[in-house]
Parts: structure tokens; C-alpha cells; sequence
């Protein structure tokens, strides 16, 4: 699922992800607070999604055009999310 990051947001809001786990829409809420604070362009691509593995891992890949946060469970989702966030939050260079 490769969307902009206007697009997952709204899926993000609709619950679109991840929709069972509560610490999910913080954890969106906060990258999408981070992201917005830092100024990371609207055309950045992050594509979020489950893969079923290890409970709560998670894997990040991309480059400085998009990002791949993949978890192991709803919950592995929402640690790579508080991860981007805070990785943006402390770069001297979010992009």
C-alpha cells in the first residue's frame, strides 16, 4: 500500500490501520505532529503495514524519498511510528 503522506494520514485518522490497537492513533497522531513541526514535505511516501512475524517488532527501510515501516503486529506498527517520530524529531536534517 504506497500512499503520500497526506493519504496515509486520512487513512490514519479513518482508522484504516491498525484499527484495534489503542496506542496506534497516538503514535500516528505524534509522527504526524513531528512531521508537520520538522517541515518534511507533503510528497513524502510513508507505506505502513502488518506483515505477520515476531510480536512487536518492527522493520524501517526507505530512502530520502519514502519510508517502509512494516510491523510483526498492530503493535510492532505503532513502535515504528513512535520511531520515525522520534528519528525526525533529533535529525539536524529530517530529510
Amino acid at each position: 500500500m504506497a500512499v503520500d503522506r497526506r493519504e496515509f494520514l486520512k487513512l490514519a485518522a479513518a482508522g484504516a490501520l491498525a484499527p484495534s490497537l489503542p496506542d496506534t492513533p497516538s503514535a500516528r497522531a505524534r509522527l504526524d505532529r513531528v512531521l508537520k513541526q520538522r517541515g518534511v514535505p507533503w510528497s513524502f511516501k510513508i507505506v505502513a503495514r502488518i506483515s505477520p512475524g515476531v510480536p512487536e517488532s518492527f522493520t524501517l527501510a526507505g530512502d530520502r524519498n519514502s519510508l517502509r515501516a512494516t510491523g510483526g503486529d498492530a503493535r510492532g506498527l505503532s513502535y515504528a511510528l513512535y520511531e520515525i517520530a522520534d528519528r525526525v524529531e533529533r535529525a539536524s536534517d529530517p530529510m
